[in-house]
C-alpha cells in the first residue's frame, strides 16, 4: 500500500499547476525531505538494532515472544480500525477543504473508541473460553488501548506529509523511537519483563500523537456530515481492503506458532523477523526511488518491464550487502550480546530462511509496484489473500508434523514457501496480462545464489559457492545497468518534484 501512496503523490504533483517561482521551493523541499527521511531511517536502524539487542538480552526470549505475538494481533486491529483513512487524506487534491480533516478526526475518534470496547469484549470472551491464553490476552488488551492515539495521529501526519514537512516528520519519529528505547530499557532493567516492551510502545505512541499535533498546529473543530462520512468511508475502504487481507499474516505467530510451541520459540521467530525488517532499509529506499520511474514509463511496456527488472536487481544488492554479513558472522558475536537465554543458532537459521525468501520477493514485489502504477490494484488484494490462505495452511501443517526441536523451522518454511504458488505466480501472470511478459534476466539466478550463500554457517561454508553466480558475464552487465538506473531514478525524483 505504501507503493500506491507514492504513486499517487507523484501523480498529484503532475496535476498541480505551479508558477516558476514555486518550482525551486518545491524542488528544494523535496530534496531536503529525501535527505531527512534517509537520515532518519539510518538513525532508526542503528537505534533499533542497538536498543532491540539490549532489551531482548534483559527480557529474554519468553517475554519477547509473548510481546511479538501480541503486537502482531494489536497491529492488525489498528490496521483494521483505521480502514485506509490516512491514505485517503494523503490522496486528496491539494485544494481539499480543511473541514475534511476535521471530519476525519472525529470519525477516527469514534472508530477508535468503538473498536477499543469491541476488542475488549471479544478478548474477554476468549479469555473465558481459553483461560490458558490469559497472558497473551492481557498484553493485547493493553496494547489495544493505544488505538485512539494511533488513529488520531494519522490526521496531523497526513497534513505534515502533504506539506512536505519531512524534516519535522523525521524529528517526531526519531523522538518517538528514542522514547521507546529509553523507557523500554529502563523498565526492562526494572524487571518488568514483557511489560517493558508494552510500556515502551505506549511511550512511543504518546510522543507521536503530541508531536504531530504540535508540528502542524492542528486543532480539531467540530464538523459532522453523514454524506461526507459515507464518501470518506467508501473511498478509504477501497484503499484499506487489500492491506486488511495481506496483513492477516501478522496473526500467524499468535494463532499458529504460539499454540504449537512456546513463547520462547515465538521470541526466536520475532527476533529473526525484526532483523529482517531492520536490515531492509536499503531495499525500501530503492523501491521508493523506482516509483517515479515506473510512473514515467507506464505508457511504454517494454521500458517499464526493463526498469522493473533493474530495480529488483538493485534491491537484491541492497539486501545482500546486509543479510549475508549477518548470517555468516552471527554465530561468532550474537551469543555474547544476547546471553545464555537465547538460542542464537535457531534465530540465525530462521533468519536465513526468511532472508532467502526476501531475495525472491523483491523481484515479484517490483512487479506489484508496476501493476499498481498501471491501475491494477485488485491484483495485490487477490495475491495477498491467496498467500495468507496458503501460508497459514503450510506453516500449520509443517509445524505440526516435524519433531519438537524443528517446529520453528517448519513454521518459517511454510510462510516462506507459501509465496511461490500464490503471490509470485499471480504477480507473474498478472504482469503478463496487463503489462507484458516479465523480464527476469539474472534476477532469479542471483536470488538462488544469494539464498544458498545465506546458509553458509550450516554447510561448513560450502554454500558460499553460490556467490559464483556473479562471475557470469550477464551479471557484470546487470551491475552496470543498475548503476545507471539509480542515477536515472534520482533525476526522475527531482523532475516529479518540479512538475
Amino acid at each position: 500500500m505504501k507503493n500506491a501512496l507514492l504513486i499517487n503523490r507523484c501523480r498529484g504533483y503532475n496535476t498541480t499547476v505551479m508558477n516558476e517561482r514555486s518550482i525551486p521551493t518545491m524542488r528544494q523541499r523535496a530534496i531536503q525531505g529525501t535527505l531527512f527521511l534517509t537520515a532518519r531511517q539510518g538513525l532508526s536502524v542503528v537505534m533499533g538494532v542497538v536498543g532491540l539487542l539490549y532489551m531482548t538480552r534483559i527480557v529474554g526470549p519468553t517475554g519477547y515472544g509473548l510481546y511479538a505475538a501480541a503486537f502482531g494481533v494489536a497491529r492488525y486491529i489498528t490496521l483494521l480500525s483505521e480502514g485506509g483513512v490516512h491514505m485517503y487524506l494523503l490522496r486528496m487534491p491539494s485544494d481539499a477543504p480543511k473541514k475534511i480533516f476535521h471530519l476525519a478526526f472525529w470519525w477516527l475518534l469514534f472508530l477508535s473508541i468503538t473498536f477499543v470496547f469491541l476488542v475488549m469484549a471479544i478478548l474477554g470472551a476468549i479469555g473465558l473460553l481459553q483461560p490458558q491464553m490469559g497472558n497473551l490476552i492481557a498484553v493485547v488488551s493493553v496494547l489495544s488501548g493505544t488505538l485512539p492515539l494511533s488513529l488520531l495521529s494519522g490526521v496531523p501526519m497526513a497534513l505534515a506529509e502533504r506539506a512536505l514537512e519531512y524534516r519535522k516528520v523525521a524529528m517526531v519519529e526519531i523522538l518517538s523511537q528514542s522514547a521507546y528505547y529509553s523507557i523500554g530499557i529502563a523498565t526492562a532493567l526494572g524487571g518488568w519483563g514483557v511489560w517493558a516492551f508494552v510500556s515502551a510502545y505506549w511511550a512511543s505512541q504518546l510522543v507521536l500523537f503530541f508531536g504531530y499535533y504540535l508540528i502542524v498546529r492542528f486543532r480539531p473543530r467540530w464538523y459532522w456530515e453523514w454524506s461526507e462520512i459515507k464518501r470518506l468511508t467508501s473511498e478509504s475502504l477501497k484503499l484499506g481492503i487489500a492491506a486488511w487481507i495481506y496483513e492477516l499474516r501478522l496473526l500467524a505467530p499468535s494463532v499458529i506458532l504460539l499454540p504449537l510451541t512456546s513463547e520462547a520459540i515465538v521470541g526466536y521467530y520475532g527476533l529473526a523477523q525484526r532483523l529482517i525488517s531492520a536490515l531492509s532499509f536499503a531495499r525500501d529506499a530503492i523501491a521508493r526511488l523506482s516509483v517515479p520511474l515506473y510512473v514515467r514509463m507506464q505508457e511504454n511496456a517494454t521500458k517499464l518491464l526493463d526498469v522493473v527488472r533493474l530495480s529488483s536487481l538493485a534491491q537484491l544488492i541492497g539486501l545482500a550487502g546486509l543479510y549475508l554479513p549477518l548470517a555468516i558472522t552471527a554465530d561468532y558475536w550474537m551469543p555474547s550480546i544476547f546471553g545464555a537465554k537465547w538460542n542464537i543458532h535457531a534465530v540465525v537459521l530462521a533468519f536465513a530462511i526468511l532472508a532467502a525468501n526476501q531475495f525472491y520477493f523483491v523481484t515479484f514485489g517490483a512487479l506489484n509496484q508496476a501493476l499498481l502504477v498501471v491501475g491494477q490494484t485488485h491484483v495485490f488484494a487477490k495475491a495477498g489473500g491467496a498467500y495468507v490462505g496458503m501460508s497459514f495452511v503450510l506453516s500449520a501443517v509443517l509445524a505440526s508434523l516435524v519433531p519438537e526441536p524443528y517446529k520453528l523451522y517448519g513454521f518459517v518454511l511454510g510462510i516462506s514457501v507459501g509465496y511461490i504458488p500464490t503471490y509470485y505466480w499471480l504477480m507473474h501472470q498478472s504482469a503478463k496480462r496487463y503489462i507484458g511478459s516479465p523480464r527476469y534476466g539474472v534476477n532469479l539466478l542471483w536470488a538462488a545464489g544469494l539464498g544458498v550463500a545465506l546458509f553458509a554457517p550450516f554447510t561448513h561454508y560450502w554454500s558460499l559457492l553460490g556467490l559464483l553466480v556473479f562471475l557470469h558475464p550477464a551479471s557484470w552487465k546487470a551491475i552496470r545497468e543498475v548503476k545507471d538506473l539509480l542515477l536515472e531514478a534520482r533525476r526522475a525524483k527531482q523532475v516529479a518534484a518540479e512538475q
